[in-house]
């Protein structure tokens, strides 16, 4: 006697986009800011001329030190038909983790993984899905329709994981470096930094982009304020690497941020540590493409939560094989 087939998306006509996803340009920008941004401030830390500043010494470096980082994997995408139209939808995957150094060693700290099948216009699937006792896909949804915003909606579950661990880590004692730029402002704003090796906007004018360009490694910016998602944060800009022959002036640049409510001490002391703690953790180019800015413990902690999202050639296998199941 055959098994009973059970229909996983109900009423919904639910198709499985057969080109692989990498085919489909990634939506890698975050979504868009809750507020506009209100204006910048350059004259928080220094009054006079801006120039690069090079940190003594003896700085105190905090410690230990966990970097917090968030990967995630469209693992299929899928098209609903229904009588106004089509929606868009995925199946995703993503996983976030810790690694803390400290005196001289590093580890890993606790890995938290989600899986959702995610329909866009308002769309929900009845229940989860399970395809294996490790691949449980939950069914989440956005009102958007735009084809993109399925990923978009992905991307924003997955900050949430990681900012739900920065703050639990903050509140442990250290310093966390949080991938990326800073959510909100946490219960614990001196001990989280916001890491951002990719940027879209200097927040600064033209006319100081020449101090940019002429930081020395290890150097950093005055620290500058700016608003974005409803709280202010000072930031400011760090040479990791000096540029190769060749390479433009901007390069190996990373931009660091702080919320404000941490004040303008605690940001000058923090600014001045990362000058001594982030260099010696920057990888060589021929180590990996997208050095110096993804620091080596970044990169290690995502080849390790690689391993928790599993095999992505099985995973999809298994979603081609539940959705030919459904569709018998």
């Amino acid at each position: 006697m055959e098994d009973q087939l059970v229909l996983t998306f109900g009423d919904l006509v639910i198709g499985l986009d057969p080109w692989q996803v990498d085919y489909d340009g990634e939506v890698l920008t975050e979504p868009p800011a809750s507020k506009p941004d209100e204006g910048v401030r350059l004259d928080v830390e220094v009054d006079g001329p801006w120039q690069p500043i090079v940190p003594t010494d003896d700085v105190v470096l905090p410690s230990p030190v966990a970097f917090v980082d968030g990967i995630r994997r469209m693992e299929a995408r899928l098209v609903v038909q229904r009588p106004g139209g089509i929606a868009h939808g995925v199946f995703a995957s993503w996983a976030a983790g810790s690694v803390e150094l400290n005196g001289g060693g590093a580890r890993f700290g606790e890995v938290r993984v989600d899986r959702v099948i995610l329909l866009g216009s308002g769309l929900l699937v009845p229940a989860e899905i399970s395809m294996a006792s490790s691949l449980v896909f939950r069914p989440e949804t956005t009102a958007e329709f735009r084809p993109e915003a399925p990923v978009e909606e992905v991307q924003s579950k997955m900050q949430r994981t990681e900012s739900e661990l920065v703050k639990e880590l903050a509140l442990a004692g250290g310093l966390v470096v949080a991938d990326g730029p800073l959510r909100e402002d946490g219960p614990a704003p001196t001990r989280v930094m916001g890491y951002v090796k990719r940027f879209v906007r200097l927040y600064l004018p033209a006319s100081h982009l020449a101090v940019l360009a002429s930081l020395p490694a290890g150097g950093r910016t005055p620290l500058f304020v700016f608003h974005r998602s409803g709280f202010g944060r000072l930031a400011w800009y760090l040479r990791l690497d000096a540029p190769a022959r060749g390479e433009t002036a901007l390069a190996g640049l990373v931009r660091l941020e702080v919320a404000e409510s941490a004040g303008i001490d605690a940001a000058s002391a923090l600014a001045d540590a990362s000058c001594h703690l982030l260099p010696p953790l920057a990888p060589k180019r021929w180590r990996d493409p997208r050095a110096p800015q993804n620091l080596i413990p970044i990169g290690a902690l995502e080849h390790y939560l690689t391993r928790y999202l599993g095999d992505h050639q099985l995973v999809r296998r298994k979603i081609e094989t539940h959705m030919a199941r459904e569709a018998a």
